[in-house]
């Protein structure tokens, strides 16, 4: 078999980035093509740069959007991109380059929460399935035609970290599936229902509710906020913060949902500014704890 690219280039960062990376370099001297992989941003723990020593594959690490837009676009032979956990947004210019084919990596299930955070919304707005889907890339953002999608849980309890892993699992077992296809025919992706120029995009400084909740607010809503927000020690969002009674804002040190033991019979909440807990009662015999400074 032989690839109609002569150049494969993984532009990228994280899990997804290295899963896929590993895929194309294991590949490359059966199908026949150079790989080249970017990192656009810099991620300490990265293991990218590793990999491509390992088989001998070329890495660049290129911070400058104005670079890599340049480096793009001064390509001639028949390349296939593969964009993964990436925040560069291809240029006009460069998706409609004729030696560039451009594919993309998103964490939702599009049409639905293109833009930024996706897991981040899937959970806020209630939905029960997310998951991977991969793309062509056009001036659009989150636009093109859909190549693969594959589907994940939404449990009730799940937070915007353990989403997002799950959804790169599934990323990861997509790009294998399609990617020797992709490589001797262009798949035929299937236009997305609705990617209209004016559809809602998320965008990386919005936060889910604001990223303010009310302790008069149901417990449900409140959790449902909190999982959203919660990406773990990656500082993606700065922390939640609740309004008390009284209007005070506090913010969000830590929370969990646990089987009830604070709260009386038939009440609703509790707040021990001495220990700086709040305690909500949750439906099926749940209570939500929230550890909170107040600001």
């Amino acid at each position: 078999m032989h690839s109609r690219f002569r150049t494969v280039i993984v532009i990228g960062y994280g899990k997804t980035a290295g899963d896929v990376l590993r895929y194309v370099l294991e590949r490359q001297e059966l199908f026949g093509y150079r790989a080249l992989c970017i990192e656009h941003e810099f991620h300490g723990l990265s293991k990218l740069r590793a990999l491509c020593e390992e088989a001998g594959a070329d890495f660049k690490q290129i911070t400058d959007k104005r670079e890599l837009t340049k480096i793009l676009l001064a390509i001639e032979e028949p390349t296939l991109v593969v964009s993964a956990g990436n925040n560069y947004l291809f240029p006009k210019a460069v998706v409609e380059k004729d030696a560039l084919e451009i594919i993309n990596f998103h964490s939702a299930l599009l049409p639905k929460f293109p833009g930024r955070n996706a897991p981040s919304w899937v959970i806020y707005e209630g939905e029960s399935v997310t998951g991977a889907t991969w793309h062509y890339v056009t001036a659009g953002v989150d636009s093109g035609a859909i190549i693969a999608q594959r589907e994940t849980p939404v449990t009730e309890d799940i937070r915007a970290y353990e989403l997002t892993r799950d959804i790169m699992v599934q990323a990861s077992v997509a790009f294998q599936e399609f990617y020797e296809e992709q490589l001797v025919q262009r798949i035929k992706g299937r236009p997305q229902p609705g990617a209209t120029a004016n559809r809602k995009l998320y965008y990386s400084w919005e936060l889910p509710g604001g990223g303010v909740c009310s302790v008069n607010d149901p417990a449900e809503d409140i959790y449902r906020l909190l999982r959203a927000m919660d990406y773990g020690r990656s500082g993606i969002f700065p922390p939640a913060r609740i309004r008390l009674a009284d209007g005070r804002e506090a913010e969000v040190v830590r929370y969990s949902k646990a089987e009830a033991k604070f709260l009386k019979d038939g009440q609703r909440a509790a707040v021990d500014e001495e220990e700086e807990r709040i305690y909500l009662a949750m439906g099926g015999g749940y209570e939500l704890t929230i550890k909170f400074r107040l600001r």
